[in-house]
């Protein structure tokens, strides 16, 4: 988190145009967030880790202001009041200057014709991030000081050994449901998803000098791709790995819950359409409860939940 602040503080006081297409200026502003990071902190992050922190906070922004706006329907100043109880928003909130468009649009969205059609509009954001590297310019850049270390990293686990055993292991809920492994769409709100910025090493571009005093043995370990690794010492990479195969396990199982009551979500939605917007509010504000709440008492959970949804219909009377 402090990390991700950090990372985003240096990427407001650019003064680059944070809405541009142009690839190769983007990649130059991210290049140097990553050397001001690294003066700051120690921690040398690669271009693509720069701008995947940058993507999702965006996407917790788009997500909290879809929620707030098309679905609770609050006004501009409660909008504001709401956002202000978000902990990451003091450093993402320069990116509202870009947003106005995206938040115009999603004001307009329940808006309807003399006919009673709903008026379809296009919420997909029109910015590109797109962090590929460009391709490489007739004329070397004379401050490109960062060197990637682009190795391949080959697989050490038989993927198809570990297909077999995931069908073939019992269920972990009684209603869980057993899928395909599938990608995380872009619109899947970022809470859900477990982001790992990924250290690259780099090296100088002076050859390193041989013979460097002994230091503890390192394992590498790769995440992200191919071409993005950081290294770890053994005793932390087995604590790591114990914790994450326990982290995937229940992730697996929420996600097969979910999957369960979505589809039992749309039986009830079909049997019952006067009801269906009564259930975006309550998910909704569920979700929004969950983010903020720091009660771990169900009891006071829902009756926080309850007062939370009362305050929702009052202030649209």
């Amino acid at each position: 988190m402090k990390l991700m602040c950090v990372i985003l503080d240096e990427i407001s006081s650019t003064t680059a145009d944070l809405a541009s297409r142009d690839h190769h200026a983007k990649n130059r502003m991210y290049s140097g967030v990553a050397v001001q990071v690294y003066k700051r902190t120690g921690r040398l992050l690669s271009v693509h880790a720069i701008a995947g922190c940058f993507h999702n906070a965006k996407q917790q922004l788009r997500y909290y202001l879809k929620m707030l706006i098309r679905v609770k329907r609050l006004t501009a100043e409660k909008v504001e009041n709401e956002l202000l109880n978000w902990p990451l928003y003091g450093s993402i909130c320069f990116y509202r200057a870009y947003t106005h468009r995206f938040e115009q649009t999603l004001r307009h969205r329940n808006t309807k014709t003399n006919d009673g059609e709903h008026i379809v509009f296009d919420l997909s954001d029109d910015e590109e991030d797109d962090v590929s590297l460009p391709v490489q310019q007739k004329d070397n850049d004379i401050d490109e000081d960062i060197m990637v270390d682009t190795t391949p990293v080959k697989p050490t686990v038989n993927l198809k050994q570990v297909k077999k055993e995931q069908y073939s292991r019992r269920r972990s809920h009684p209603y869980s449901v057993e899928r395909k492994p599938e990608r995380l769409g872009k619109d899947l709100p970022y809470e859900y998803q477990q982001m790992e910025y990924s250290h690259q090493l780099v090296s100088p571009s002076m050859p390193m000098q041989p013979k460097m005093s002994p230091v503890p043995q390192m394992t590498t370990m790769g995440y992200g791709g191919g071409d993005q690794f950081y290294q770890v010492t053994d005793g932390y990479r087995r604590d790591s790995m114990s914790s994450s195969t326990s982290q995937d396990s229940e992730m697996k199982t929420l996600q097969d819950d979910l999957k369960f009551f979505n589809s039992h979500a749309i039986r009830v939605a079909r049997r019952n359409p006067g009801r269906i917007e009564k259930m975006r509010e309550v998910l909704s504000t569920t979700m929004l409860s969950f983010e903020w709440s720091n009660t771990d008492n169900l009891g006071d959970f829902f009756t926080q939940l309850g007062e939370n949804i009362k305050k929702n219909e009052q202030g649209r009377h």
